[in-house]
């Protein structure tokens, strides 16, 4: 099976739409469209968003920012900047969007040999920034009996294994070990972290264990645009020029 992978969209749809303009293109359109998660938050069209990728995609998780939209508990350890966004989610979407929201898993076992869950096979919430933390999913891995591991939440993509983090180059096939423990990150299409403001996917082969990662350009400045007017804090159009 040859998954596209993608996450942490955040609101921004322009992002969204660039990605799927680009996959398209590209002739990646075979296979399952995975989304681990953060559709929602930051961005200013989590409707719009919500809506595409329930019409691309064959496989959606919830992320901590849905999380944060039905839970007000969850937010007391969020930035101003979540927390702010979040509730202007809470204001702008419909009951029935929401709702939908409130339906999506945590968690998925795939193929039996992939684990989705968009912070860490620790936790939901966690982090995977350091080879330690990275070290603790892995374990959870073989507890589980799965190889590999599909996350999002750090906006920043690569794959850990057992020696730490590995940056690839955008387009070039990374080919993973069948009996090494993995966790994959695809970066984020709407909100990068890494330096590169551009949008970040991965696309994985199930049979061959190929991994490919990808970046694309969007029209930063429209969703620069459509924060401002939506009143959304202006760090979050600023950041976006940054990739940070």
């Amino acid at each position: 099976m040859i998954y596209s992978i993608i996450s942490d969209i955040h609101g921004n749809l322009a992002a969204l739409d660039a990605f799927f303009e680009f996959y398209r293109k590209q002739g990646l359109n075979s296979g399952k469209i995975i989304c681990a998660g953060d559709i929602v938050g930051y961005g200013p069209e989590p409707s719009q968003c919500l809506k595409l990728i329930r019409s691309i995609t064959d496989i959606i998780i919830n992320g901590n920012h849905e999380r944060m939209l039905l839970n007000m508990e969850s937010r007391r350890e969020a930035s101003y900047l979540a927390v702010e966004a979040i509730e202007w989610v809470e204001r702008n979407m419909r009951p029935e969007e929401i709702d939908y929201i409130s339906r999506l898993p945590e968690h998925l076992i795939l193929d039996p040999s992939i684990y989705l869950i968009h912070g860490s096979p620790e936790s939901p919430d966690e982090y995977i920034f350091t080879r330690e933390s990275a070290l603790r999913g892995i374990r959870v891995l073989k507890k589980l009996e799965v190889k590999r591991a599909i996350v999002g939440h750090t906006h920043v993509p690569g794959v850990f294994d057992q020696n730490g983090l590995k940056h690839y180059t955008p387009g070039k096939e990374f080919r993973l070990e069948p009996e090494q423990h993995y966790i994959i990150n695809p970066g984020s299409i709407g909100q990068p972290r890494d330096g590169d403001p551009r949008g970040s996917f991965c696309v994985m082969d199930t049979e061959t264990l190929a991994v490919s990662f990808y970046r694309f350009e969007y029209d930063i400045d429209r969703t620069a645009e459509q924060i401002t007017k939506a009143g959304l804090p202006i760090q979050l159009a600023h950041r976006l020029f940054n990739g940070i």
